[in-house]
């Protein structure tokens, strides 16, 4: 009876580390994806700038 209650406790406690490694893969894959949606968000406030305007035409008086 003991042997089988900690054999129990033993797979409840690797199924809640194998949910907790699932959960640090999610938030790891949400933070990447909410990175680069900012880094797009900031790069398209960039291209709309006066900045990117006059860059390109420096760029095309160049040319």
């Amino acid at each position: 009876m003991a042997f089988n209650y900690i054999n129990q406790t033993d797979k409840q406690n690797k199924i809640e580390q194998s949910i907790n490694s699932f959960d640090i893969i999610l938030m790891f894959i949400f933070l990447s994806l909410k990175f680069i949606f900012l880094s797009l968000k900031s790069v398209q406030k960039f291209r709309n700038s006066d900045e990117w305007k006059d860059l390109e035409r420096t760029i095309t008086t160049m040319l």
